[in-house]
């Protein structure tokens, strides 16, 4: 159990202290944040958190293409921002759910927190089981923050369109709450609503703790290229076409073979 301790925790803290470069910090985090959740992991949640890493990524690279030139010339919102809020609150809503249905306290499984304790204390059980359930917010809000700071966005301005938009969802699940019917539409209704009033106060949580971890991003100048270089060149897109480039020793006679 101290090993398990240490290895969470540990991982936890050490993306602090990785190189700032864009890639590298973002990497950090993710395999910060893998330990404690493998170790928090009963099943299939690892093969989860990587899969959600991976369409974060691919996320990430889709916005750079789209956004990449023109966010670069000013900081003013758009509309394309609205685009990028809802984006977030869908990869929300994904690590929210993506593992079972967590708006019930029934639905937990004690059993993953034996790694770390095995005396029964509904407290310290509850906190770490919190916890797991925080990872994989923070992985997506570390992701957006990121991807905020990299194409000159106001991170402020997004932000307050993302509560916006979360107090849409919030109006629109009142007004299908239920006080008729079963037990379970009754408390599904009522679930649906407390989930994403929670989540209003919950993404302020999140935006602070990410500042935190991806504080101090050297970006080099260069915008989404410090993105795009994490993709091998034979595999890269010319601007502007569909094309694939071809890896610099292939030669026109090879490419019409």
């Amino acid at each position: 159990q101290l090993l398990t301790w240490c290895a969470a925790l540990g991982g936890l803290v050490l993306p602090l202290a990785s190189p700032p470069r864009y890639l590298s910090r973002l990497m950090s985090i993710v395999l910060g944040l893998t330990p404690a959740y493998t170790l928090f992991s009963i099943a299939y949640e690892p093969l989860f958190l990587a899969a959600l890493a991976g369409a974060l990524y691919a996320w990430m690279l889709v916005e750079t293409r789209i956004l990449g030139a023109a966010s670069q010339q000013n900081k003013t919102l758009r509309w394309s921002d609205v685009r990028l809020g809802v984006a977030w609150l869908v990869f929300n809503n994904m690590a929210f759910f993506g593992t079972g249905n967590f708006s019930s306290v029934a639905s937990f499984e004690l059993s993953s927190v034996y790694r770390f304790t095995t005396r029964f204390n509904p407290h310290m059980m509850g906190a770490l089981l919190m916890l797991k359930l925080t990872i994989p917010f923070l992985l997506v809000s570390c992701c957006f923050t990121s991807l905020l700071r990299l194409l000159n966005r106001p991170c402020y301005g997004v932000y307050f369109v993302v509560l916006i938009l979360s107090d849409l969802m919030s109006i629109h699940f009142f007004f299908q709450v239920k006080n008729v019917g079963s037990w379970l539409e009754i408390g599904n209704s009522l679930s649906r609503y407390g989930i994403l009033n929670t989540q209003v106060v919950f993404v302020l949580f999140l935006f602070g703790l990410s500042n935190v971890y991806t504080r101090g991003l050297d970006l080099g100048g260069d915008g989404p290229a410090m993105l795009q270089q994490g993709i091998p060149q034979s595999f890269s897109v010319l601007h502007g076409s569909g094309v694939p480039s071809l890896p610099p020793d292939v030669t026109v006679d090879s490419k019409v073979e």
